[in-house]
């Protein structure tokens, strides 16, 4: 009996191989290979992207407890080129040194004047300026101090934009 069950192992082995190498076989000339080019051109436009903060930094001179008056503007156009990309942006403002000062933002449109939210990191809220159309949005910076110990000072103050692409 042990040789029968020897024989009838072989043959499962051997069959087994055989299926094995007859499949390889089938699998390797049964694959279509080919290939195939096509030449093709495009005229691609990429989308330009511009904003332009038209005063980066200013001099605040003789700090008070009374409020002074920055003027500046955002834009989106530039050299006769608009921009191709509408942006949402914010501003924040910074001074030089350590002089505690109060900052209020309004937007100008035409004759209203609107306050905007600037927060306790000195960063407004988000503004949206649009895109293909040249557009200029108008703030006024107004700025004070509330500590009369450093009344009379004087600080440089830079303003920031950050800006990203709206969707």
């Amino acid at each position: 009996m042990e040789k029968n069950s020897r024989k009838l192992y072989t043959k499962v082995i051997w069959y087994l191989v055989i299926a094995t190498i007859t499949l390889l076989l089938i699998n390797v000339f049964s694959i279509a290979r080919f290939s195939s080019k096509t030449e093709s051109s495009m005229n691609i436009d990429i989308a330009k992207p511009i904003i332009v903060l038209n005063s980066e930094t200013s001099e605040i001179t003789d700090l008070s407890s009374e409020e002074q008056e920055i003027s500046f503007s955002v834009k989106n156009f530039s050299n006769g080129e608009c921009s191709d990309i509408k942006f949402n942006y914010q501003l924040k403002f910074e001074t030089e040194d350590e002089i505690p000062i109060i900052f209020s933002l309004y937007k100008i449109d035409g004759e209203s004047k609107t306050e905007c939210i600037v927060n306790d990191n000195n960063v407004s809220e988000w503004f949206s300026i649009p895109h293909s159309i040249e557009t200029i949005d108008n703030y006024v910076l107004s700025v004070k101090i509330d500590d009369a110990q450093f009344q009379g000072m004087s600080t440089q103050m830079k303003i920031i934009i950050y800006a990203n692409q709206a969707i």
